[in-house]
């Protein structure tokens, strides 16, 4: 069975690059430009969340981790901080098994 991502991007091209590498790695992914997969967590049941910092709207996507996490039905679900800047290294967020290099380009995925 694969596993299921929900990948949350800001950048257009960025979010296809990242799609069709997670798809290659053999994952199922969700891809989206907006928080909107996240209405329906509960429907998709993803195993991992990856979303970029400074996505469009009024969160950033430091709050929607912080969200997921205070909220029961997902405070377990690992979620990943992403950004092409370079403010990345400043937030502490654990990122559970999933390691992204600094510029989003080559990066490796580990899943047990």
């Amino acid at each position: 069975m694969k596993k299921k991502v929900v990948l949350i991007q800001d950048n257009d091209h960025i979010l296809d690059i990242m799609d069709k590498v997670l798809e290659e790695e053999g994952f199922e992914v969700t891809p989206s430009l907006t928080t909107e997969p996240l209405e329906k967590i509960d429907q998709i049941d993803p195993d991992v969340v990856v979303v970029d910092e400074h996505i469009q709207g009024d969160k950033k996507g430091t709050k929607v981790i912080e969200d997921l996490k205070k909220d029961p039905d997902t405070e377990e679900l690992p979620a990943v901080l992403t950004s092409t800047s370079m403010d990345l290294p400043k937030k502490r967020i654990n990122a559970r098994q999933m390691i992204i290099s600094k510029n989003l380009l080559t990066w490796i995925i580990w899943w047990t």
